[in-house]
């Protein structure tokens, strides 16, 4: 296995992109639409500028809406009806309505229909399509959209050998599971985040995907800043690129399994830590433990899972930067972790180590978080 040492990343400064996980909606598949009710909580890019919304607002636009992306300082969301809104700054296109203009409010992504997952990097954004076909628009400067220095204010379809079934960004990388269970990664390498054996100390792009090195039967994967992981339909999950937590000196180049996730059935990823909800209904979490990331009661990071505090019968997980947040079965929303622009929607900046339930709110049917924003989907 070749591994490097660097520097430990810490906090950035600014509001940076969530890892940008497979985000898509539980029911993306259905062919019902039922109608949602969407709240948001925290800082929303341009929309605000008192310092956010500290407590569940309800965004009566987003009416519809099954699943958010966000990016820095842009968010896409995902309709019903298998169409894109998006919003916020605009300089590289990565709103996708063909113009360079930003929006405070939301419009229509162009070109994409019959989209079920969305992903978001720093200033571009992935749709998959219900025929496993990506559009991908924004900023491809780096190479992130299989052109270097070309800007996509419209998406345009982004050729694959097969059809996808899952993808992630990171900061400056690409993942994408196909049909066969394997995966597919270009962009940055810096820290052997795609996961062929091979590290670029320069830093140049990878634009033409490169399969990740032993890895078959991938269900989904999942990406940090420069980290990758993938969950395989065994229940296990496997990691490559920078470590998340202690160890986060150090970087994998090819798939190494992560311990004490077995039977994980989905993982969230930060750029700083990572959650997984277990077949039981609890939570597992590693990595970084600023501001109480991990819900485990203290400050300690960790690069073995702990099982996060008090809460059992989760249905859904979603790690912004900074916090978590949580759906449990009986449709009450918990969060944890930093909670400098209200993220965590109790009326306080104040961070939690432990989960705490979200009140003023009627049952949640699904969850999202950001780097400092959280939306809440509900039928009411």
């Amino acid at each position: 296995m070749l591994s490097r040492s660097r520097p430990l990343v810490g906090v950035l400064i600014g509001a940076l992109a969530t890892a940008a996980a497979l985000t898509t909606a539980p029911a993306a598949h259905a062919a019902t639409l039922t109608p949602s009710v969407v709240r948001e909580f925290g800082y929303d890019h341009i929309l605000n500028t008192s310092g956010g919304y500290h407590t569940p607002t309800v965004r009566p636009e987003l009416a519809g809406a099954r699943a958010f992306a966000t990016g820095d300082n842009f968010t896409v969301a995902l309709m019903a009806d298998g169409t894109l809104m998006s919003w916020g700054y605009n300089t590289y296109g990565q709103l996708g309505d063909g113009t360079y203009t930003s929006h405070a409010t939301p419009v229509v992504v162009k070109k994409v229909s019959g989209a079920v997952a969305i992903a978001a990097g720093p200033d571009y954004a992935i749709a998959l399509l219900s025929n496993g076909q990506l559009r991908v628009w924004g900023n491809s400067l780096q190479g992130q959209l299989g052109t270097v220095g070309v800007k996509f204010p419209t998406p345009v379809r982004y050729t694959l050998p097969q059809v996808a079934k899952s993808v992630a960004i990171g900061y400056d990388h690409v993942l994408v599971a196909l049909a066969d269970g394997s995966v597919l990664g270009w962009g940055g390498n810096e820290w052997g985040q795609l996961g062929n054996g091979t590290m670029d100390p320069n830093d140049n792009r990878v634009v033409t995907p490169v399969p990740v090195t032993g890895l078959t039967g991938v269900v989904a994967v999942t990406a940090g800043r420069h980290a990758s992981f993938a969950r395989r339909s065994d229940g296990t999950v496997w990691k490559w690129g920078v470590e998340l937590g202690p160890s986060g000196e150090y970087a994998n180049a090819t798939p190494v399994q992560m311990p004490g996730l077995t039977g994980a059935v989905s993982v969230s990823v930060s750029y700083y830590y990572g959650m997984a909800l277990m077949p039981d209904g609890t939570v597992r979490a590693w990595g970084d433990n600023y501001s109480g990331f991990l819900g485990d009661g203290t400050t300690t990071s960790t690069n073995d899972p702990v099982t996060v505090l008090g809460l059992t019968g989760v249905t859904q997980i979603d790690s912004g930067t900074y916090h978590t947040v949580a759906l449990r079965n009986d449709g009450t929303v918990w969060a944890w972790g930093s909670n400098y622009y209200g993220t965590l929607g109790d009326g306080t900046t104040n961070s939690r180590s432990l989960p705490a339930q979200v009140t003023g709110m009627p049952a949640a049917t699904a969850v999202f978080a950001d780097a400092y924003l959280t939306f809440v989907v509900s039928t009411s």
